[in-house]
């Protein structure tokens, strides 16, 4: 008992150096943190215990055997994070919940195994989903190569295949109408991507950080984009957005910087908040006159972009909206254009020459500052 401290029924901490650990009975909750970083090979379980905590035994590299009771309900956050070793898991039928991003980094776990009289859970060729059979909740590790999406699954939950460094293609079944949260973030080997005219929502960062992918047709249904979704895809060459788009999320695209051009299809009425922030290689952009505004920092840091025209639609031109884009040259304002925002142009380096329509009633602090080669800003007589 010596090498455990409990306090009313919590293990706190495990403080001695075997690598076969047994928890003594009465124990009802094995705490946060516990074994975070010990070196054990092994541990059981008693049959009192109904709680794993918060990354209890995250990082136990070695952990290779681990059995759950038939007594745990719930299996916390970040709980078996990092255990290297790991192969293969059992939940039994008494779990209820299991945390998020549970079993992250278990890089050598294959397969996820659950009781079949379980009421929350079930197995389908491996991997955890819910009882029912349409969400995706975890998707082992150790699993590498090529994924197949099993059918009937209609939602690919949230961090599913976060940070899997093994997987090179994912196809998804037309059953599917949700790529959940980080389903894919950091997938850095993930090249092909194959989405079903099934899906309609990508949430924020769903794939965030693939840096292999290069080419990303988007399907008919898709309606939303999320924020960062797409962002730091430092690979992405060409992206087709379809005409079902409505709204894309913030920074959705930033850091894409070998991204070349860009149609933002007719119906878009935003694109969000640094939606291109960053991307180096854009030279094109094509707006629609759906949109009613460039937000803030939009197309800043896009130091490929030369000219720009906006749609007759754009009343308003957000901070930043076009910042530090250091070769544009030429841009074509709104004809109804009423605001531009606070450092909008500023360091266009190269901008020489704008019109400022009649309806603009104000301009923000530090609009065209740093636009070194600007001789001529025109200000129509009734503005």
């Amino acid at each position: 008992m010596s090498d455990f401290v409990i306090e009313n029924g919590i293990l706190k901490k495990y403080t001695g150096k075997d690598l076969c650990v047994k928890i003594p009975e009465g124990v009802t909750k094995i705490g946060d943190y516990s074994f975070k970083d010990c070196t054990i090979t092994s541990i059981e379980i008693p049959q009192s215990v109904k709680e794993i905590g918060i990354a209890s035994f995250a990082f136990c590299e070695a952990l290779e055997n681990i059995s759950l009771p038939n007594s745990i309900e719930k299996i916390g956050q970040d709980a078996f994070s990092s255990c290297k070793a790991l192969t293969q898991i059992y939940i039994p039928k008494s779990v209820k919940e299991i945390g998020r991003l549970a079993l992250d980094g278990c890089t050598s776990l294959e397969c996820i195994e659950v009781d079949e009289e379980n009421q929350a859970y079930r197995t389908i060729k491996g991997t955890l989903c819910s009882r029912d059979g349409k969400t995706l909740i975890c998707y082992p590790r150790g699993k590498r190569g090529n994924v197949i999406i099993p059918n009937g699954i209609v939602e690919i939950g949230e961090d599913v295949f976060k940070n899997h460094s093994l997987i090179k293609s994912v196809r998804v079944p037309n059953t599917v109408t949700k790529i959940g949260k980080g389903a894919f973030y950091a997938c850095s080997s993930l090249s092909i991507i194959e989405l079903p005219n099934s899906v309609t929502h990508i949430e924020d960062f769903a794939f965030g950080g693939c840096v292999s992918l290069k080419i990303v047709e988007l399907p008919n249904s898709l309606v939303k984009i999320g924020n960062e979704s797409f962002e730091l895809c430092s690979n992405l060459s060409f992206i087709r957005l379809p005409n079902s788009i409505k709204e894309i999320g913030d920074k959705a695209f930033r850091f894409c910087t070998v991204l070349t051009n860009i149609k933002i299809p007719k119906g878009v009425t935003k694109i969000g908040e640094y939606s291109f922030n960053g991307c180096m290689g854009l030279r094109a952009v094509d707006l629609p006159s759906t949109m009613k505004s460039v937000e803030k920092g939009a197309f800043s840091n896009c130091d490929s972009l030369k000219s720009i025209k906006l749609p007759s639609s754009i009343t308003k031109i957000g901070e930043e909206a076009f910042a530090h884009c250091v070769k544009l040259k030429s841009i074509e304002l709104s004809s109804n254009l009423e605001e531009i925002g606070k450092d909008a142009f500023l360091r266009c380096k190269e901008l020489e020459k704008i019109e400022i329509p009649k309806g603009v009633s104000k301009i923000g602090k530090g609009a065209f500052v740093g636009c070194q080669a600007l001789l001529e800003i025109n200000v129509s007589s009734e503005s």
